[in-house]
């Protein structure tokens, strides 16, 4: 009514100001227009007065509208704090309840009237009540206020509703998201913003809305989303087969390894199956029918796959499927992983491990493995019905080649023997390279036994033709050892492979020992031989160790005075079961393990001690006034093999002995043999001249029996040729009277002396006649231990 009441004001003010205007213009004369003037502003302040008036009768009509509006939204606001979804508090200074709605009561599990006037910290989880109480006094404070003017934050924390009324059982805490705004007090405060203590909070607002079920859903969210980067940064391809609608899922990285996009492969079950290799296909199945059968905790498969390229892959396939509450199988779900490198590198390992890395041949191992099959497969079949036979070859002179032209040629060589061999073998047999330059070749299901034979002689034949290795031309021969799979009462007699390999070794050392470039079969004989040898080795070892060794002594007599010029130490073995062992039996056996190295160096050494004591003895005892012996005339003779003189510190080891010794170097005679000599004629040549430097003087024994050529002998310091027995002993005949003769020749011409082994009274006549200085042998007297030397020096002149 304010509003009506001054606008009739205005207006009857509005009309008495026209009618002065009128009266004033009509009374007052033309001249004055100031008067006029003003007014005319009178009358126009008037009209604005008037336009002011519409504008507050239109304000005043807002504001009962406005009025009307915050009625309604008080009305509203009510309803909704009190039917609203989500919890509504308010909160005093003191942290107690003052308003709560029915949805706050609902998620606290207690009633509103309960509610009021609680401590809300009451209803906090235990481990976060101290950080909840400190951030509501930091609010109270004015803070938060101070950090956020606007004075709204969200806050979650968890909440732990109240215990049921009906069975006491406690709710689960629950995740709530905290609407927090402040009021202020008093409310002008916030007009007046630079009056800092005008900005207490006397109370808070607090929503309260359960984000269990969103959380959940965020958790959900990011693990599928770190199952989606999984799925694509993983290096296996995932799938899943839906069985009951027989619709399939393959993952990015699935497609991927066989080269397709996305949209290139559908989701096809029998899409999948007709890119597995044909002779895949049925035990892929089988592998899954086993599994959904139950026979199989887990479904794994590993096939080729045909890629986009038209090739295929190897694919390792893994899966388990999902049933229902009767055990039926619903889907089958798991991964694939290309497994091609993994399966290459797994057979070149294999095959590594079973091949020969130079020829590419099968390897002991898995020769040793095929021997085993055939073993088996003879036990299965019958010894009638089925026979093998195994060809161990050797080369021959293998380290000549290699010594001579390097190893680079000697592996060529090996090669092309390695491929020969394959050439002429049947596929079901087996070539292998044990190592070095031993072979063996396994024959499969023969006849009998001259079916081995037959291919042995055919390799004899084979490798015998030269080999062209770049600019060298080689020639070889091998020896073979056969071993038959026998039969002994209908069973094969072997039961082990390593059996057969040893018995074809040991033919083929037998075949070597008969003149090489041969083969020989092996025989129950060649065992017994091989384990003799076996046992004799190992005595001969303890032999060296027990010094079990003896030295027998056979004097070396001058044709022309028959006296005793000096003697040749010759060993001999006193085995503890066996008694006294001839060298014959044991001196090859020893140069073949090296064992020769130690004794040859006793023997030397004992030699020289024991000449030196019985010079001592003879020139310090009544005995020397029997005895016409000159100091320092007598020598000793020690054998040689061609192990101890190829040692690069023989001179040393002699000079050595001599010192310890104290005996005289020309009274020391070294017996070479000519093979010895001629196996390296420049490091022989060196040798020979560090003992001849010493004053040591060197025989060549059995001088004519080996290969040696003539013009080598003057550039070796040689002072005596020793004539075989062979030729001695038949020198009835005319050839070998005449090669004797020669020899004794070629010695005088050399400036050597010459001596002879073997033969009798007449024998000895006719070498004294032919200029021979010197005999040796049992016409004068067999080898003597020491304590008969001092009788024949004595007693004995020839």
């Amino acid at each position: 009514m304010e509003g009506v009441d001054f606008a009739q004001q205005l207006e009857a003010l509005n009309q008495r100001m026209a009618n002065l205007y009128l009266w004033t213009r009509a009374k007052l004369p033309v001249s004055q227009p100031e008067l006029l003037e003003a007014l005319e502003e009178l009358q126009t302040a008037l009209e604005e007065l008037q336009v002011t008036e519409a504008e507050l009768l239109q304000q005043n009509q807002e504001l009962a509208a406005a009025r009307e509006t915050i009625e309604a939204e008080r009305q509203r606001y009510h309803e909704l704090f009190k039917f609203a979804p989500d919890g509504y508090l308010v909160i005093n200074a003191e942290g107690k309840i003052q308003e709560a709605n029915q949805a706050a009561a609902r998620l606290l599990n207690i009633s509103q009237r309960y509610l009021i006037g609680k401590p809300l910290i009451l209803f906090v989880v235990r481990e976060l009540r101290q950080s909840f109480f400190a951030e509501l006094g930091h609010w109270f404070q004015g803070q938060e206020l101070s950090r956020n003017p606007t004075g709204l934050q969200e806050w979650e924390v968890r909440l732990q509703p109240r215990p049921g009324s009906k069975d006491g059982e406690r709710r689960q805490p629950f995740a709530a998201a905290l609407t927090i705004a402040a009021v202020r007090s008093p409310p002008a405060a916030q007009f007046f913003p630079q009056h800092k203590s005008l900005l207490s909070v006397s109370a808070l607002q607090i929503g309260i809305r359960d984000i269990s079920e969103r959380k959940r859903t965020e958790a959900v969210l990011q693990e599928n989303e770190r199952y989606e980067l999984a799925v694509r940064g993983a290096n296996d391809g995932l799938w899943d087969w839906n069985l009951e609608t027989n619709e399939a899922y393959f993952s990015y990285r699935w497609k991927s390894m066989l080269s397709y996009e996305e949209p290139e492969i559908t989701d096809d079950v029998e899409e999948w199956f007709s890119r597995i290799h044909p002779e895949d296909l049925e035990p892929f199945k089988a592998a899954i029918a086993t599994h959904l059968q139950g026979l199989a905790s887990l479904f794994e498969s590993e096939h080729r796959m045909r890629h986009k390229d038209g090739g295929y892959r190897w694919m390792l396939c893994r899966g388990t499927a999902v049933r229902d509450d009767d055990g039926r199988p619903s889907r089958l779900a798991g991964s694939q992983t290309d497994n091609t490198e993994q399966r290459a590198a797994k057979e070149q390992l294999l095959y590594t491990a079973f091949h020969d890395a130079l020829t590419g041949l099968p390897n002991r191992a898995l020769l040793m493995d095929r021997l085993m099959q055939a073993i088996q497969r003879g036990k299965r079949r019958g010894s009638g019905s089925y026979q093998f036979a195994v060809l161990f070859l050797d080369l021959d002179r293998f380290k000549v080649i290699n010594d001579s032209l390097g190893h680079r040629i000697g592996d060529q060589l090996l090669v092309g023997i390695g491929q020969r061999l394959s050439t002429c073998m049947r596929a079901m047999d087996t070539v292998a390279r044990l190592g070095g330059d031993e072979f063996v070749v396994l024959l499969d299901d023969i006849k009998d036994t001259s079916d081995a034979v037959e291919v042995a002689e055919r390799l004899l034949k084979l490798l015998a033709a030269p080999f062209n290795l770049g600019d060298h031309e080689v020639y070889t021969t091998v020896s073979i050892g056969i071993s038959l799979s026998a039969v002994v009462s209908d069973q094969l007699a072997y039961d082990q492979p390593e059996e057969l390999l040893r018995d074809a070794d040991i033919a083929m050392y037998r075949a070597k020992r008969l003149g090489k470039a041969r083969y020989e079969l092996f025989s129950s004989g060649m065992h017994t031989y091989a384990i003799t040898r076996l046992q004799l080795e190992t005595d001969l070892r303890r032999g060296i160790e027990r010094q079990e060794f003896r030295l027998h002594y056979q004097p070396i007599v001058s044709l022309a005075t028959g006296k005793i010029n000096g003697f040749e130490a010759l060993v001999r073995w006193q085995h503890p079961r066996r008694g006294l062992i001839s060298p014959a039996e044991f001196i090859p056996l020893a140069e073949e393990t090296g064992l020769i190295l130690p004794i040859g160096h006793w023997v030397l050494q004992q030699a020289c001690a024991q000449l030196q004591a019985w010079q001592i003895f003879w020139h310090s005892s009544p005995v020397e006034q029997s005895v016409e012996i000159e100091p320092g005339s007598l020598t000793i003779s020690v054998n040689l093999c061609s192990r101890q003189f190829s040692q690069p510190d023989l001179a040393d080891q002699v000079h050595q002995i001599l010192h310890e010794t104290g005996l005289e170097a020309q009274q020391l005679k070294l017996e070479i043999t000519e093979s010895g000599i001629m196996q390296d004629t420049d490091s022989a040549t060196r040798v020979l001249s560090q003992l001849a430097a010493m004053g040591t003087k060197l025989a060549i024994d059995d001088f004519g029996t080996g290969y040696s050529s003539l013009s080598y002998l003057h550039r070796f310091a040689i002072h005596t040729l020793k004539i075989d027995r062979t030729y001695v002993e038949q020198m009835s005949l005319r050839h070998n009277l005449e090669l004797v003769r020669t020899i004794i020749l070629l010695a005088h011409n050399l400036g050597m002396d010459d001596r002879r082994r073997g033969g009798n009274r007449r024998a000895a006549f006719q070498l004294q006649q032919l200029g021979c200085e010197s005999g040796q042998g049992y016409f004068f007297s067999p080898p003597v231990n020491s304590e008969a030397v001092e009788r024949l020096i004595v007693q004995r002149q020839w």
